[in-house]
Parts: structure tokens; C-alpha cells; sequence
């Protein structure tokens, strides 16, 4: 991804040294084992060590063959011993980003309150694990500045600088406007949204608008925008204290979702995806009927790593 440029550190096994792949591994793989199941037998990802490369295998539900992905890297530190932390750890550190158009089977995405695209980022990974390419079809951000980040990572079809409520009506059940419309048509079928509405009318640290926030009301544009352009998923993301909104902005929103969606909502503990922090946050997931039903928890669940140190972010 385009960060700013890296020091490269001295050669040695130090918090901050390098340390041969196969050092890392053998440290972390019981005796005469060279392939490590993360979860107990269950888990979708497998990982293999193969001379100098790290080899992922992701199960895919229905398909008698597995997707497979190799990687060599360079290990900074020993606290990177977990296999899936080592690759994020170099997937993350890329200088140039990945092609995301590389794939099978097209995933075609929109970014609501886009930011920089971390949300974005997480599903291109999706996508590629799983040999899908992702198409990057829109991304909305009101603040210019991470809307340009953004477009330099992703090659996204409509990067628009734009406040949502004005390209979408707030009043979830009135009709589709001309704007709406020209959405609609523009970006044609779309399987997932995602969408980090602004979370400061909600937080605990805000003794000003806390609650009462008028930018707190942007989050039911979601159950909107579902509504304009019927995607088959949407995630969405937000601090805990959502659920405390004066106006249950967030409630309305789901029963505004479950006219035509499954929609299941929780609280996840970041550290259990890989994210060194131990804030919680609240997820939202909706489903369009005619898929199959999943739950947050069970997800999370899956998916679920090691606790990874600060070490492992800076």
C-alpha cells in the first residue's frame, strides 16, 4: 500500500532485527511438523512452510479444489512467530499496492464514508485469498484529502467528494429520487457495502453533541443506499455506544435493513482478527435473502488469531 517510505533496520535478532523465515517457524511448529491449522482442525486457513516461502491454503465451502498462495518474507522479529501475522505483517508493508483485478470471479464493491478505504482493504484481502478479483466501483468521502489516499491504493470507477445526503435521501421509504436513479444505473449490480458512518456524535469521549449529534442520523443513509442499489451484503462499522443514540439511529436502521435483508448486529473484540488493540467495536451485517444466513459471532469465530503485540503495527 503507498505509505510513507520504511527504514530498513539492522541485520540481527533484536526487538527490531530480521530473522530468517525458517528460524521464525521452527520456533513455532511443534517437532516434526512443518504445517500449521490455526484453529483446532476447523478453521477455513491452513498454513504450510515450503523451503523459504510461507504457503496459505484457504478452504472454499463447495469446491473440491483449495486456494492456495505462496509468499516469501522477511521476518522483522521472533514476536511475528504466528504464521498468519507474518503474512499480513508483509502483505501490509507492500510498497505498491497489490492488483486487485486479478481473479475469477468479479466482487463489485461500494464504499459509503470511504475515509482512506481501510474497510475496502479488508474485503480486496477477502478477494484475493479467495482468487476473486474486486472491483472497486464507488467510494464516497465528504474530506478530499483521504479520498485522493484512497484512489492511489484502489482503482476505483467513481471517487466521489461528496456529502452522502445530498446524493441520498435520509427518508428511507420515500421514492427513488433522480439522483438515486443515476446511481442506480451507473454501478449496476453490487454484491457488498460497506460503511464506517461518523462515529463522534456517538463516542463517550465527546461531552459536547455526544448522543445528540446531527451528523449521527447519517448512518441510516445505509438502509438508503441498500435500498437504491440492492446489494446481495452490507457490513457496517461503528463504536459500541452506537446502540446509546437518543434518536436509536441505529435501531431504525436495522428495521429499515430487515424489509429485505437477514441482519444481525454485535460487538467484536478487534484483537481477535489480528488488530493489536483491545477496543471493541460494533458490527452490523445484513444479508440479502436470497443468501445464505451468517452470523457476527460465527465469523469472528472463524476467522479468529492469536492476540498480535503493538510490535506487530509499528
Amino acid at each position: 500500500m503507498k505509505t510513507a517510505p520504511r527504514q530498513d533496520h539492522e541485520r540481527g535478532t533484536g526487538a527490531h532485527g530480521e530473522v530468517h523465515l525458517s528460524q521464525v517457524l521452527a520456533s513455532s511448529l511443534p517437532p516434526g511438523k512443518r504445517s500449521i491449522d490455526l484453529f483446532g482442525g476447523s478453521s477455513p486457513v491452513r498454513y504450510e512452510l515450503s523451503d523459504s516461502e510461507l504457503v496459505r491454503t484457504i478452504e472454499r465451502r463447495g469446491r473440491k479444489r483449495d486456494r492456495q498462495e505462496s509468499m516469501i518474507l522477511e521476518v522483522p522479529s521472533p514476536v511475528l512467530a504466528a504464521p498468519d501475522a507474518l503474512w499480513d505483517f508483509t502483505e501490509l508493508r507492500r510498497d505498491t499496492a497489490p492488483d486487485w483485478s486479478i481473479g475469477s470471479k468479479p466482487v463489485r464493491l461500494v464504499d459509503m464514508f470511504s475515509g482512506m478505504g481501510a474497510m475496502s482493504l479488508g474485503v480486496a484481502q477477502a478477494c484475493k485469498a479467495l482468487g476473486h478479483r474486486c472491483n472497486f466501483k464507488a467510494a464516497f468521502e465528504i474530506e478530499r484529502s483521504p479520498l485522493e489516499t484512497y484512489k492511489a491504493n484502489f482503482a476505483v470507477e467513481h471517487a466521489v467528494n461528496e456529502d452522502l445526503s445530498r446524493l441520498f435521501e435520509v427518508d428511507v421509504d420515500k421514492r427513488l429520487q433522480t439522483s438515486e436513479k443515476f446511481w442506480r444505473n451507473s454501478l449496476g449490480d453490487i454484491d457488498i457495502v460497506v460503511a464506517g458512518p461518523p462515529c463522534q456524535g456517538h463516542s463517550n469521549l465527546n461531552n459536547v453533541t455526544r448522543r445528540r449529534d446531527p451528523k449521527n442520523e447519517l448512518y441510516i443513509l445505509v438502509a438508503r443506499v441498500a435500498k437504491v442499489l440492492r446489494p446481495r451484503f452490507i457490513i457496517v462499522e461503528n463504536v459500541i455506544t452506537v446502540r446509546n443514540d437518543k434518536s436509536k439511529v441505529m435501531q431504525r436502521t436495522r428495521e429499515a435493513l430487515e424489509k429485505r435483508y437477514w441482519v444481525d448486529d454485535g460487538l467484536v473484540n478487534l484483537w481477535r482478527l489480528g488488530v493489536p488493540q483491545t477496543r471493541r467495536r460494533h458490527v452490523l451485517l445484513a444479508i440479502r435473502k436470497d443468501q445464505a444466513v451468517r452470523y457476527v459471532e460465527d465469523i469472528v469465530s472463524a476467522f479468529e488469531v492469536r492476540p498480535r503485540p503493538l510490535d506487530w503495527a509499528i
